[in-house]
């Protein structure tokens, strides 16, 4: 059995956010910081994987909130797998194009392509995987990076 009430946010996302109810948060000053670094794509990604890989990654590598960047070195297999599944979704609209949302089978029977179940799958896949990073239009909304000189009651707090 899962856990329950709300997944929890990544630090660097709730210090973005603020502390609108002054509420205490703790954890923030005990969790663990895992190195900040630029990641490099496997060798084994196709090319809209290492598109989508680059495209990404430059804009996750300079979100910063706290003094805390979002994209550390223990997030590699979650980037390689949100960038699958963007080339997976590239392919599967691809055939679909192509080939068309229905297919004949050799009976002569109509069915959906198996496209459309991976485009799909990948659908599913890049929803969930880019709320992790908070780059999901929902997510980015409720985001809002601290200006030049501002300060925070929550950085205040955890600097003292």
């Amino acid at each position: 059995m899962g856990r329950r009430g709300p997944k929890p946010q990544a630090t660097v996302i709730a210090i973005a956010k603020g502390d609108p109810g002054r509420r205490a948060n703790k954890h923030m000053a005990v969790e663990p910081k895992p190195p900040a670094g630029r990641l490099e794509a496997p060798n084994w990604l196709s090319e809209g994987a290492k598109g989508e890989w680059a495209r990404v990654c430059d804009v996750l590598a300079e979100m910063e909130a706290g003094g805390q960047r979002l994209l550390t070195k223990l997030d590699l297999a979650v980037l390689t797998a949100y960038c699958v599944a963007c080339a997976d979704l590239q392919d599967a609209v691809e055939h679909l194009e192509a080939t068309g949302a229905i297919i004949t089978t050799g009976k002569g029977y109509q069915m959906p392509s198996p496209w459309v179940a991976i485009k799909n799958r990948s659908i599913s896949a890049i929803i969930k995987l880019a709320a992790e990073f908070g780059f999901s239009p929902s997510s980015r909304s409720r985001v809002s990076l601290l200006g030049e000189g501002d300060s925070d009651a929550l950085e205040e707090a955890l600097n003292e």
